[in-house]
């Protein structure tokens, strides 16, 4: 007959066990998605197909093209008040990236860097612009300068704002973490509850 100490001693293995199968049970259970982002789309929403990616953008104005490139976590919403402002003197194009606002969010899809300002470069020629100043904030800083550099010729002026150019190694405490938690953090940060803290201290 096995004593308290050993009982005690086999359940503790058996209570990670179980903890560690709901984290990840929780990590993959799906949050709760419009099935359709059109239906959150303003008066002003416009879509385009690019690479078979469906791009939520908003167009505002006349005159020398502007694309407003936002950054990580962004959409169109974080130019809500300079696009009335630019569309005085120009045609102003704001884009959801894909993964981000009403744009696209495969599950399979490619969110690297470089991914991302092919898409912009396929935008440019979904709308037929060929030449455009890009407008890049943090990531989309990023995103603008690759597009520059793999096409040149396509843009007229590069403006980034505060780039989030860095050395390419995640944070140490990213580095270590085992599996699902990595899945668990995004889960949590992407709620508005997890992200108020976060745009709190920003700002």
């Amino acid at each position: 007959m096995l004593s308290r100490r050993h009982k005690l001693l086999l359940g503790i293995p058996a209570v990670c066990a179980l903890c560690y199968m709901a984290l990840v049970a929780y990590a993959y259970l799906p949050l709760k998605a419009v099935s359709d982002p059109r239906s959150l789309a303003g008066p002003e929403s416009r879509f385009a197909h690019v690479a078979g990616t469906m791009i939520h953008y908003v167009q505002k104005g006349s005159g020398r093209p502007l694309v407003l490139i936002h950054g990580f976590a962004g959409s169109t919403y974080t130019w809500r008040n300079l696009i009335p402002l630019l569309a005085a003197g120009h045609t102003v194009y704001a884009l959801d990236l894909p993964g981000f606002g009403l744009s696209d969010k495969p599950l399979r899809g490619d969110y690297t860097l470089a991914a991302q300002s092919r898409i912009v470069l396929g935008f440019l020629d979904q709308l037929g612009v060929r030449q455009a100043t890009l407008i890049g904030h943090s990531m989309g800083g990023v995103i603008a300068a690759l597009a520059a550099a793999q096409s040149p010729q396509r843009v007229a002026q590069l403006v980034l704002i505060e780039p989030g150019f860095y050395h390419g190694n995640a944070p140490a405490f990213l580095r270590y973490l085992c599996f699902p938690l990595h899945r668990v953090f995004a889960k949590r940060f992407y709620t508005p509850k997890g992200r108020a803290p976060s745009l709190a201290a920003s700002f």
